[in-house]
């Protein structure tokens, strides 16, 4: 989306450079940033950012009481921060490389440890347990 913007800021400087030469530095250093800003690192470091984004948004509409929404935002970004942290050369790469055994178990093993780590302090489980069914 930047990318599209900024080229079309460039094609507009590239116009008006025809009848003011000074502008054609402008005109290269905007070329540099479109460059840059469609590198594979550089939309690769934006998606983590709108991924955490969506899981914020989620986790606010969770504290409001909006479970579809906060379920619905959640389950979108942690499917993509998985998928972008478990690409070819990114840190999560040996989760999904290709080897014996099936890779899914893995992230199910992750997620409820993940959960039973999240709910075993506070111990929310057992009072959850004990108030839906008294001994």
């Amino acid at each position: 989306m930047i990318a599209v913007v900024l080229s079309g800021v460039t094609v507009a400087i590239a116009v008006l450079s025809m009848f003011a030469r000074a502008l054609i530095p402008v005109q290269d250093g905007l070329l540099s940033l479109i460059a840059q800003v469609g590198s594979n690192d550089t939309q690769w470091i934006w998606h983590l950012v709108v991924s955490a984004a969506t899981i914020a948004v989620a986790v606010v509409l969770a504290r409001r009481g909006q479970r579809t929404g906060a379920l619905f935002l959640a389950i979108l970004g942690l499917l993509d921060l998985k998928n972008r942290l478990s690409t070819a050369g990114r840190p999560l790469e040996m989760l999904t490389a290709a080897g014996p055994g099936n890779r899914a178990d893995i992230w199910w093993v992750l997620i409820f440890a993940g959960l039973a780590s999240w709910c075993w302090p506070g111990g929310s489980l057992r009072r959850a347990g004990r108030a839906r069914w008294p001994s």
